[in-house]
């Protein structure tokens, strides 16, 4: 009962933080990760004695299926060739730009400092991924259209493949004993989530042709993202990944002969999934990843975001964009970081040579990431209307 009732606190204390982001005209996914944080274990987290940390993965990835679902949804066909060069282009720059400037910036601290320079290959080897779901959730809430969201959106969905492939390079050459494991993750991780995202798309778009209406599909795709997901745990595939494939997939069959939609259904409950999802996230924060290396987190978060507009404005100039608002506004929108750069770490931190430096590095994840999923959404609105697309 537990469980329930905090759920449900959840629900209502991120609608009330709703409310007060709406009044003063700031992103609301911001508004939940300050619920969350209020609720934290080193804030009123202690004081109420809240277990979340016991139940809150569980939740966190089947909300993160979903709103996957939706940024795959929303990659439609005829725009990704329309615009695919600047896409490619600008999605390998920012993805490489922010390994070559995280890893510059701790090596030299690693002499100054006396770290390992095993600091600097970790840290620069997750800091190319992005978190899809809080640049999605400003572009869903604000109802923003033009071409640096319509990038945006291809970037993110797309960026932690290439994430996954450039942090397995790096492990095979520069990581000791990372050779025969990483390059299993790269092709079960990889080819396996693609395959069962297009499998479960097709039977996505398949069975929806039977219904009459779409009052019948949410049982339909709830099925369906809850399998993408559990397979994806049991088998050790990127449950990102699948959900995006199965939303791209599914609505690339049905679009052209289908009565019925595939996002309508699930309109119906997104606010209920970002609600979720950024209030649950929130609560993982913790005071000494701030503490504890303070500095160090400032100069990840200063040389990933860098490298990351850097790498968004020289890929997409040279991409040739017809838009100017492209390279001057597109890297703004893919700062946000979290889950699969956790993730990734956690696969090398404890390899002998790494250990002793284990804490510090997970403080300057951790500490990142809670700075760039709350002021990540502010930043991406700003450019948006800078760009003129809000």
């Amino acid at each position: 009962m537990e469980i329930i009732l905090l759920l449900g606190a959840i629900l209502v204390i991120g609608y009330f933080f709703g409310l007060v982001a709406e009044r003063f005209g700031f992103p609301r996914v911001t508004s939940y990760l300050l619920a969350g944080i209020l609720f934290s274990q080193d804030l009123l987290g202690h004081e109420l004695s809240l277990n979340i940390e016991l139940w809150s993965d569980i939740f966190s990835k089947i909300c993160l299926g979903f709103i996957a679902y939706i940024v795959g949804s929303e990659i439609h066909l005829d725009k990704l060739v329309q615009h695919k060069k600047v896409t490619i282009l600008a999605t390998l720059f920012s993805s490489i730009l922010p390994v070559v400037f995280v890893f510059c910036s701790f090596y030299f601290l690693s002499l100054s400092l006396g770290f390992s320079n095993y600091m600097a290959i970790v840290l620069s080897a997750v800091a190319s991924t992005t978190d899809p779901a809080a640049t999605f959730a400003v572009i869903d809430q604000y109802n923003i259209k033009g071409e640096v969201a319509d990038t945006a959106i291809k970037i993110v969905a797309i960026d932690d493949a290439l994430g996954i492939i450039i942090f397995a390079i790096i492990s095979i050459f520069f990581l000791p004993n990372g050779s025969g494991s990483t390059l299993e993750l790269v092709v079960r991780e990889i080819g396996g989530s693609v395959l069962l995202g297009i499998i479960l798309g097709y039977f996505l778009s398949r069975f929806a042709k039977l219904s009459i209406s779409n009052d019948f599909l949410l049982p339909l795709l709830t099925g369906l993202v809850l399998i993408a997901v559990s397979v994806s745990e049991l088998y050790h595939l990127s449950g990102l990944m699948v959900c995006i494939a199965l939303g791209f997939v599914a609505n690339i069959q049905n679009k052209s002969d289908s009565k019925v939609s595939l996002l309508l259904p699930i309109k119906h409950i997104k606010e209920l999934i970002f609600i979720t999802f950024f209030t649950i996230a929130g609560t993982h924060f913790s005071i000494k990843h701030f503490s504890t290396g303070f500095l160090l987190i400032l100069v990840y978060i200063v040389a990933r975001g860098l490298g990351k507009y850097v790498g968004a404005y020289i890929g997409s100039k040279i991409g040739k964009t017809s838009n100017p608002n492209v390279p001057k506004y597109l890297g703004l929108t893919l700062l946000p970081q979290a889950g699969v750069a956790i993730g990734l770490v956690i696969q090398v931190v404890q390899l002998p040579e790494i250990a002793p430096f284990k804490d510090l590095i997970f403080n300057i994840i951790l500490g990142s990431t809670v700075v760039y999923e709350v002021l990540g959404p502010f930043v991406a609105k700003i450019a948006f209307k800078k760009a003129g697309e809000m």
